[in-house]
């Protein structure tokens, strides 16, 4: 009946007690976790509703700036990898500490395609114990929200026109779980679910979490699947052709471009494969030059510069300077800045593909251009996502690899066909770059030797960070994405 999504191992399920109980530490940092229909959803054709009862307490002594919200929801149904951060609406049921003490609050909020939240309305809450209930007229294309009952009746929040006329959704998938979760330890029985019941609605199956893929055909960046990272205007991709090609200037002095997954992430606790076709030119020009393309993945944290200094990579690149001309394939590593070559080798070949797997019970990773899986793995690395970077999901990304001095017209280099063959998908939050503490820390500090040699706060890239990078941050103050 369910699915679990996870964003962090802050912040989990427990199904106990006979009820579903919300459980943290209290470093959590306001991450999702629940269940959420597998497999089946409800038609937007036709009316429905459903309900759950929630318990959500504080303990006797909380603490300051603490956030708990439980939530019963819906999200609009679809193919693209599952995230409750986009295209989704819930009923929250919370409390949060401040200088006033303790705030019991109802809530009601969604999230937007682009990943913005919107708040529909809060309201006091009185009780520890009650039931959150979500129905709908088709006729009308209404979604009701409220604490007391169901439809127009009942409703305390009313949303005109969202399943049928924004989602555009004919199915949507109910869910259940925690809300967002701040710094606060839920212990058993403090917060947890019972009894849900869909009470009518035409209930219908929904095809199983299709795995990510891009066959980059429609020739534009899929923003639900993809963020870019550029290192440098002078080295770009450009989705065109039917594919994913490199492109950079010739006055390029060693820098990357990729995409990186949007909103979503491997879990390490399930095995998972996934590659992409490349094309390397054996282009031959005068001068001292490299280029190539690349496929990796790199450690969750919620920043960029978690995953540009934790990451593995297979690469095809072309070198040429004074001790050599080669193509070839080539597996490198990071771990919180150091980077390891892991091999390389001769390529005698323009186009393949590029693979890697991983072995969740072994913790080892699989670099190939053959196949997946320790049969065909040309580089193994032991120990690295669970064991070095310690961590319980990895972003994977694609793109151009180091480029210097070498002008890539179109077809010189691109990639195509990145296929997910199999892992457990789950949401990762939005990537950020800093806040204004971390800024603080790093200011009137020089000699930012790449875009995060400094943690990511010199943002005009000039090597040290001053007020010109402070008004960029104000700028661009309380944004989302």
């Amino acid at each position: 009946m369910w699915n679990l999504f996870q964003e962090s191992p802050a912040v989990w399920p427990d199904e106990t007690n006979e009820r579903l109980e919300i459980r943290s530490t209290a470093d959590a940092n306001g991450e999702v976790a629940g269940y959420l229909a597998n497999g089946w959803g409800l038609s937007t054709a036709n009316d429905f509703s459903f309900r759950a009862n929630f318990h959500c307490s504080w303990p006797s002594e909380p603490e300051y700036s603490d956030f708990v919200a439980i939530l019963l929801g819906i999200l609009k149904g679809g193919v693209d990898p599952v995230t409750v951060r986009k295209n989704s609406i819930a009923i929250v049921a919370g409390y949060y500490v401040d200088e006033n003490g303790v705030e019991a609050f109802f809530h009601c909020g969604k999230f937007m395609n682009d990943g913005t939240y919107f708040v529909e309305g809060q309201k006091t809450r009185s009780q520890d114990n009650g039931i959150l209930y979500i129905s709908y007229d088709a006729s009308k294309d209404e979604l009701y929200l409220s604490d007391s009952g169901y439809w127009a009746a009942n409703a305390w929040i009313t949303i005109p026109s969202l399943l049928k006329g924004e989602w555009g959704s004919a199915v949507v998938i109910p869910g259940l779980g925690s809300g967002f979760v701040d710094n606060a330890a839920l212990d058993s029985g403090d917060a947890y679910f019972d009894n849900f019941v869909v009470d009518s609605g035409t209930v219908v199956p929904v095809p199983a979490n299709v795995l990510p893929s891009d066959d980059f055909n429609d020739n534009s960046m899929n923003t639900s699947m993809w963020n870019l990272f550029q290192e440098s205007s002078n080295v770009w991709l450009d989705e065109t052709n039917e594919r994913l090609e490199v492109r950079s200037t010739a006055d390029m002095n060693g820098a990357g471009v990729v995409y990186y997954a949007n909103g979503w992430g491997f879990l390490t606790a399930d095995n998972f494969s996934f590659k992409a076709d490349f094309h390397d030119s054996s282009i031959s020009v005068p001068g001292d030059y490299e280029f190539g393309t690349e496929l990796g993945l790199g450690k969750a944290g919620g920043d960029l510069a978690t995953i540009y200094n934790n990451n593995a990579t297979i690469s095809a690149t072309k070198i040429v300077d004074e001790y050599e001309n080669v193509a070839r394939l080539g597996c490198d590593k990071n771990t919180d800045g150091n980077h390891v070559s892991e091999g390389h080798k001769t390529r005698s070949q323009d186009n393949g593909t590029l693979y890697i797997s991983y072995d969740a019970s072994k913790d080892e990773l699989y670099l190939s251009d053959t196949g997946y899986w320790a049969s065909n793995a040309w580089v193994t690395i032991p120990g690295l996502l669970k064991g070095e970077w310690d961590s319980a999901i990895v972003i994977p990304f694609l793109g151009g690899s180091y480029m210097r001095n070498i002008s890539l017209n179109s077809g010189d280099a691109y990639l195509d066909n990145f296929v997910v063959d199999s892992g457990t998908i789950v949401p990762v939050p939005a990537i950020y770059f800093y806040d204004l503490e971390n800024f603080c820390e790093h200011w009137l500090e020089t000699g930012c030797v790449n875009p995060f040699g400094c943690e990511g706060t010199d943002l005009d890239n000039d090597t040290d960070v001053d007020f010109k990078d402070f008004a960029i941050l104000a700028q661009n103050w309380l944004m989302g994405e």
